[in-house]
């Protein structure tokens, strides 16, 4: 984990100072002096993580976050108690959702605050207070329009009903990729939902939609999902839809949500670029970065639509990793794990099955090392703890307590490695010296002899 500073309020080194020191050493010492003092201070500043744990998306989201920044300070009770004390211990906030940043914004006037899951923030006034930026809740419509446009003919026209103005706000932004996508929406503002199916007749028999999109927004309930479920299927109309739930629970032909962990991931960052001294005025609000894909292969086959594979593919990533979360929450941490992995083969690069499953294989690798401590074995502890020290703050503490009682078992380790040397047993050796560097990572001379013996024992492959 890489080390957050912040800054100080005043100099560690006044500059008649600096300059003395300037005249007795070299310019470059100075110089990187300087940094260490003014642009990388010795304090780290406290960031407390605020969020609604019963909301299934904020915990998912927080073990993001904690994935980057594991030294928050999580508290989901006496929030509002803790903010009124923030303007003395000026802690960076981070917070999700639209009442936690309504609570943050009228309790913390000038410390850093950070929000997510916070629906179309542009219609707020959040920017009013200059020490706040974040993450909005939606995702842009790009990414639904990429996948639309493999999914409906050129030029189709695509159905937007709402009656909120945070609704009618959104879909202007179809306004702007109508062009690339060749794809045009047709949008309908309507009071209630008594007009709700007069108007999708109207888009289905005279525009000739070929998909509806429906968004978040007072008009829509479960039931009335499932009416406009049955009508799209009729008519062959695709049924587009940020609830990923309505796939499988109402029969929706397609869903894109925003990937809470990375969310949470993005927060990281956001904070990493405050701790570093960026004011948060100048980080402009940004959008979910990654997203899960749903699809109900069904409707696609009942409408005659041919899926790409790729897109299925992304499905199935999606449905994998969020049975792997479900199954580390419930404990079932061998259970997720294959599925993390078999998410891993579909798709290499996907962080959060990437991320579980080197957490995993760490606390693996340490209920181990433990176990293997237990009974008496250091040494043959040392190589997981070594494996599990990247990821666990835990394990990388038990490593270097561990270090220092074998120290001088590693100069034992490290003669036997030598005299396997001079014996040409070189496989010995690198083992030996292996176990030598994993308990003195800087041990330049069994380093040394560990390449002269892989060299030897290539030599002596080839030979044979």
């Amino acid at each position: 984990m890489t080390k957050h500073f912040s800054r100080k309020s005043h100099l560690i080194f006044p500059m008649r100072r600096l300059c003395e020191f300037i005249v007795h050493v070299k310019l470059v010492e100075a110089v990187l002096l300087f940094i260490a003092c003014y642009v990388y201070p010795l304090e780290s500043r406290d960031v407390f993580f605020l969020y609604d744990e019963d909301i299934k998306l904020h915990r998912i989201t927080l073990s993001g976050f904690l994935s980057k920044y594991p030294q928050a300070k999580v508290h989901t009770k006496n929030i509002e108690r803790l903010l009124a004390d923030c303007e003395v211990d000026r802690p960076i906030v981070v917070v999700l959702g639209d009442q936690l940043l309504n609570l943050a914004k009228r309790l913390c006037r000038s410390q850093p605050i950070v929000f997510a899951h916070v629906h179309a923030p542009q219609l707020t006034n959040y920017r009013e207070n200059k020490n706040i930026t974040g993450i909005a809740f939606e995702l842009s419509m790009r990414y639904f329009l990429q996948d639309l446009r493999r999914l409906i003919p050129e030029g189709s026209k695509i159905g937007f009903i709402y009656s909120s103005e945070l609704n009618h706000y959104l879909t202007t932004e179809m306004d702007f990729l109508e062009a690339e996508f060749e794809l045009m929406g047709v949008r309908r503002r309507v009071q209630s939902r008594e007009n709700l199916g007069e108007v999708v007749k109207e888009l289905i028999e005279n525009e000739k939609i070929k998909a509806l999109w429906v968004m978040p927004d007072p008009l829509y309930n479960k039931a009335i999902f499932r009416k406009l479920a049955d009508i799209c299927m009729q008519k062959k109309v695709l049924l587009v839809t940020t609830f990923e739930s309505l796939v499988k629970e109402v029969d929706a032909a397609f869903a894109l949500a925003a990937s809470y962990f990375d969310v949470g991931v993005q927060l990281a960052e956001i904070v990493d670029k405050i701790e570093r001294g960026t004011d948060p005025q100048e980080i402009p609000l940004s959008q979910p970065k990654k997203y899960g894909t749903y699809l109900n292969p069904q409707v696609f086959q009942k409408l005659g639509i041919a899926v790409p594979l790729d897109l299925m593919n992304r499905e199935k990533v999606t449905q994998l990793v969020n049975e792997g979360q479900d199954l580390v929450n419930a404990g079932k941490a061998d259970q997720a794990l294959d599925k993390f992995r078999e998410a891993l083969r579909l798709d290499r690069k996907n962080s959060v099955a990437n991320y579980y499953v080197n957490l995993l294989e760490a606390q693996e690798n340490y209920r181990q090392a433990l176990a293997l401590l237990s009974s008496g074995n250091e040494i043959k502890a040392v190589p997981y703890l070594v494996s599990a020290a990247s990821i666990l703050p835990e394990a990388r503490l038990k490593l270097n307590q561990l270090r220092q009682e074998l120290r001088s078992y590693s100069e034992k380790l490290y003669k036997e490695g030598i005299a396997a040397f001079h014996e040409k047993k070189y496989q010995v050796c690198i083992q030996n010296m292996n176990l030598v560097l994993m308990i003195e990572p800087n041990h330049k001379d069994a380093e040394l002899y560990k390449e002269k013996a892989e060299k030897r024992a290539k030599a002596v492959e080839a030979i044979r």
